[in-house]
């Protein structure tokens, strides 16, 4: 982002002419009322000797905007926060600028239904990845399973089956009792 600048907005070492970024971060992990905007920045701190300024120090800053993971949430408090939400939802289209219309005063024009349209892909694909990343998880689980289950009825041991199978004995135990196999 910085270097991508050198010799396009400013030559050599005149990094007055620096223009600022600013990166942000979207997470959709936070729990119900951990919605939150972050700001991350450089701050100057003389720890030893003469200060010095530095005029361009906030020219590089990071956002990091956390959504509420559950969809049940209350609406957040915090407007481009509640925005963001409502576009990310798995929603159809026309539901989504409805609302954003009617919630968030926005004016569809043909750019602004066009960059909801990519921003609702993008939505689309967040949940593909998410039931992608949910199914890979339930297979190995499965495959994890099936493999204690089939050596215990092999006739091997709980601690040996942890060894092989590189899990803990209270997550083989764990298993075979969800299995029925032990109590």
């Amino acid at each position: 982002m910085i270097s991508a600048q050198k010799e396009v907005e400013f030559a050599k070492s005149d990094y007055d002419n620096l223009k600022p970024v600013r990166s942000i971060w979207i997470c959709m992990d936070a729990g119900d009322h951990e919605d939150s905007i972050n700001r991350i920045r450089f701050v100057q701190d003389t720890v030893f000797g003469k200060d010095i300024e530095f005029s361009n120090i906030n020219k590089v800053q990071g956002i990091i905007i956390r959504l509420r993971s559950n969809i049940d949430a209350m609406e957040s408090k915090n407007a481009l926060i509640a925005m963001l939400e409502e576009l990310l939802k798995n929603e159809p289209v026309d539901i989504k600028k409805q609302r954003l219309s009617e919630d968030f005063g926005l004016k569809m024009s043909i750019d602004i239904e066009r960059r909801l349209g990519d921003m609702c892909n993008l939505s689309q694909v967040l949940i593909d990845r998410g039931l992608e990343e949910g199914v890979e998880k339930g297979v190995k689980k499965g495959v994890e399973k099936g493999k204690v289950v089939a050596r215990f009825e092999d006739g091997m041991n709980i601690e040996t089956i942890a060894h092989k199978s590189q899990l803990s004995v209270e997550r083989v135990k764990a298993i075979l009792k969800e299995e029925g196999l032990i109590s």
